[in-house]
């Protein structure tokens, strides 16, 4: 090659570098001035409200987003049918000391129970709770906080309550009664265990933190006689998960997968989990469809269903796709769980190249001064317990745009008061254009910043931070 064509190459190939940055500055201005996030999850919140899975409200939601992919002009876009056991809560009568207490049952608890007998106060649920009193929720009703009681010692694991109803049941506990820790006297819910056989035996509910802690207080005083009394709909269903496409321009067998979950628990309309998320995925579907943007890689916009129950939708999209062999072809996961007005990408696995991630991150300052927190190698919890895990466990990275919401919006969770006035145009537009910038930037990536993970990486990541794979 001679010197001229050398030099003529190279500044081909700045400039395409430049308007590359240029299109993804570009499409973070446009949000700024032209989402409609917020207006998307108002939409959705007030026409559907919440969208359990297996329920009308959860099938309205599935429309919702199908029938609005439409009219952005997606022409691939599907539904993803899949089988569930549907669970939907009944009727739940809580006494204690002869009171009756305001209680919401959690997910999977049987179908029917009417169980009485002593309830124990176990504390925080630990495997050293138990160990300080062997056998003492024994045919038992387990009284247990949610999260860590203040006082706690310092190393005292925060364990998932799938967590703790495991370790109550396995130590013979024949009921399970949670405290939320969050004071006030709202209910909470959420899914408790994912054992077939455990669904039809074991009830599992909880109730407030005042209610809780007044409780305990009883059970101290030695009032310990409990009744728990339900009635909920079990029985086989199917859901959908909902993909809309727009297929690469010069690398179409490699994808980049913007997804998060749409389903939400029914004690409110759940806005901040995961209306926030979805809708905001949404919204960059939209986004870039009207800027008939056409990417190098192949984009995949997936809205699951069932992640509340236990990941049911991610971890069948990503059981399909190892069946067919076309996970390979997935390159990365974006993981939009609760990732509203995002102040830095958190990225897992792969190997990553923090340089690439960290120039993407100037770029996004350039554009929403609030993105502060740049990139990082983001911590093990941001892989689990959420759509993220199926496709890390099956070797594909994952990155996650990551925000910090306020106390009020985090103790509504599951709960209540999990409602649109949480939620401000603000954080949803800079949510929308956030993401779609990395979005952008991964699809059109000269280079992908990570490379799949072997069977043997993800399982040497699971060990080294102490986890399991799987709930």
């Amino acid at each position: 090659m001679s010197i001229t064509i050398a030099v003529a190459a190279m500044a081909a190939s700045t400039a395409a570098s430049a308007q590359q940055q240029a299109d993804i500055e570009a499409i973070g201005r446009d949000f700024q001035t032209g989402s409609r996030a917020y207006a998307l999850l108002d939409e959705l919140t007030t026409t559907v409200g919440h969208r359990m899975t297996g329920t009308a409200n959860g099938r309205a939601g599935e429309e919702f987003v199908y029938r609005k992919l439409k009219e952005y002009g997606f022409d691939d876009v599907r539904f993803q049918t899949f089988p569930i056991t549907e669970w939907q809560r009944g009727s739940l009568r809580f006494t204690a000391g002869g009171k009756e207490i305001r209680a919401a049952a959690l997910g999977y608890s049987p179908a029917h129970s009417d169980l009485s007998g002593d309830l124990v106060d176990i504390g925080n649920g630990t495997p050293a709770d138990y160990a300080a009193r062997p056998g003492a929720v024994k045919g038992k009703i387990a009284l247990i906080y949610l999260g860590v009681l203040p006082g706690s010692p310092q190393d005292t694991p925060r364990l998932h309550r799938i967590q703790k109803t495991s370790l109550a049941i396995e130590q013979g506990a024949s009921g399970v009664v949670f405290i939320n820790s969050t004071p006030g006297d709202m209910l909470i819910t959420g899914t408790a265990n994912l054992v077939p056989e455990v669904r039809s035996g074991v009830p599992a509910i909880a109730i407030g933190y005042d209610s809780g802690m007044a409780l305990k207080t009883q059970v101290a005083a030695g009032k310990r006689e409990a009744r728990i009394a339900m009635e909920n709909v079990v029985r086989p269903s199917t859901t959908r998960n909902i993909i809309a496409t727009i297929k690469g321009t010069t690398l179409p067998d490699e994808a980049i997968v913007l997804g998060g979950h749409l389903d939400s628990w029914d004690l409110a309309t759940g806005a901040v989990d995961n209306g926030s998320g979805s809708m905001w995925v949404l919204d960059v579907a939209r986004g870039l469809k009207a800027r008939s943007y056409r990417p190098k890689r192949t984009i995949q916009f997936i809205f699951f269903m069932g992640e509340e129950e236990g990941l049911l939708g991610s971890r069948y999209f990503v059981d399909q796709a190892v069946k067919d062999g076309s996970i390979a072809k997935i390159k990365y996961m974006i993981n939009t769980d609760m990732a509203l007005d995002p102040i830095s990408y958190a990225i897992w696995g792969g190997a990553p190249d923090m340089t690439f991630f960290g120039d993407l991150a100037r770029k996004v300052q350039a554009v929403y001064p609030g993105f502060t927190g740049g990139a990082h190698n983001g911590f093990a919890g941001g892989v689990t317990h959420s759509d993220s895990q199926p496709f890390f466990e099956a070797g594909v990275p994952v990155a996650y745009p990551k925000g910090e919401w306020s106390k009020e919006a985090l103790a509504c969770v599951h709960t209540e008061c999990d409602k649109l006035d949480l939620v401000s145009p603000d954080q949803m537009t800079h949510s929308a254009g956030i993401g779609a910038m990395l979005l952008v930037a991964l699809a059109d990536a000269e280079t992908l910043p990570a490379t799949p993970m072997s069977a043997e990486e993800v399982d040497a990541f699971f060990a080294k931070e102490g986890l399991k794979k799987g709930l």
